[in-house]
């Protein structure tokens, strides 16, 4: 009988002794767990304030690659000569908006270019999905409209782009003027007096034709468009004039040779110094096809490249720096602070602004085909 007791103690002993030790390996992996959640958690407040503290450092002279479409006019000189004032090395490299695009995407595996400046937010969305871009926050992003674009660390806008309608301000009133696009084509007494689009490989004169046929999205017409929406394009540019080669639209307009044409925003000050005319700006109620361009960061293994690219980008649209560069060259900006340093008809244009309600996304999946119908059917 005592054998037997003694063996039922045993069993008894030898289960509480592997049950303690299960207990205390389960212990074990949860305290695992939480550590690494924890460290986790530290990880990535680290990396900001990393990122901040190498942000606010001095140039560190690296060189620096910038792909820009913001080149002409002057521009290209002014950021190479006040980048240099600040401390940076920084060659641009000056190429067309489209030509970014596929420039960064073909170059995706051995990048050339460190930051990207210039593109519209739709162009970025286009590099974007090739995972070229490395991630960052500029000190000055409470600076910008939070409902202007969507926040996802990648890139951000440093101009606000609308395309405007100008007309010969000593031919035209506000009264006489076209108040809309759709007059230019409704009403005779326009005939052969607009500008329309000559060709169609820049933003503004996709953005044009984009903002007259999204009048008509139709998810059941051809292409997302009405047949009302392709008689008025197939209107639009019947009744007006295609700038010529060798011609000058604004030229054109000031001379009131055809007084009425269209622009970017950001062109205005420089054409209207050229040819001597300050033109009238038409804002339809509709509100104007406007978009944002934006500046990002090409994600390179090289950490000390990318730190100087990430405090130049952060240093060239932070608002005192963008504003000095509005009043320079005439653009609207996006950082609110710097909009006070921008030319008077900048904030005159920024004041009055409406922006035409357009679905981007949906223009960007439909723009080559609708192109490729206006040049075979409608302009040939």
């Amino acid at each position: 009988m005592k054998k037997k007791y003694l063996s039922i103690l045993l069993g008894l002993c030898i289960l509480l002794l592997s049950a303690c030790q299960n207990t205390g390996q389960t212990i074990d992996k949860k305290s695992d767990t939480t550590v690494k959640e924890e460290a986790k958690k530290e990880e990535t407040p680290k990396k900001e304030m990393d990122q901040n503290s190498k942000m606010d450092e001095k140039p560190s002279g690296e060189k620096i690659i910038l792909y820009t479409n913001n080149g002409s006019n002057g521009r290209k000189e002014w950021v190479h000569d006040e980048a240099a004032k600040a401390g940076f090395n920084v060659e641009v490299v000056e190429l067309g908006g489209g030509a970014i695009v596929t420039r960064a995407i073909s170059e995706k595996n051995q990048p050339i270019a460190d930051v990207i400046w210039g593109p519209s937010e739709a162009q970025f969305t286009s590099m974007k999905k090739e995972n070229i871009f490395a991630k960052w926050t500029p000190n000055w992003v409470n600076e910008l409209d939070s409902s202007s674009y969507i926040n996802d660390e990648i890139s951000y806008p440093y101009e606000v782009q609308p395309k405007i309608l100008l007309v010969n301000s000593e031919l035209y009133t506000a009264e006489t003027a076209p108040k809309d696009y759709t007059d230019l084509w409704e009403k005779e007494e326009f005939h052969g007096k607009y500008a329309v689009p000559p060709k169609f490989d820049g933003t503004t004169n996709r953005a044009i034709i984009s903002g007259i046929l999204m009048r008509y999205r139709d998810d059941n017409g051809e292409m997302g468009i009405s047949d009302k929406g392709w008689e008025a394009i197939r209107l639009y540019f019947k009744h007006g004039y295609r700038t010529m080669e060798g011609e000058n639209d604004f030229e054109n307009m000031a001379k009131g040779k055809v007084p009425i044409t269209f622009t970017y925003a950001s062109g205005l000050k420089k054409k209207a110094e050229t040819f001597h005319h300050n033109p009238l700006v038409v804002t339809p109620e509709i509100g104007l096809p406007t978009n944002t361009n934006h500046i990002g960061i090409i994600n390179k293994n090289n950490q000390a490249k990318l730190e100087e690219s990430i405090r130049f980008a952060n240093w060239l649209c932070s608002a005192e720096v963008i504003g000095r560069y509005a009043q320079a060259h005439g653009i609207l900006p996006a950082n609110k602070t710097a909009v006070g340093q921008a030319t008077e008809e900048m904030k005159k244009l920024g004041e009055n602004l409406k922006v035409q309600d357009i679905d981007w996304d949906f223009v960007d999946s439909h723009i080559e085909e609708w192109i490729s119908k206006i040049e075979l059917e409608i302009v040939k």
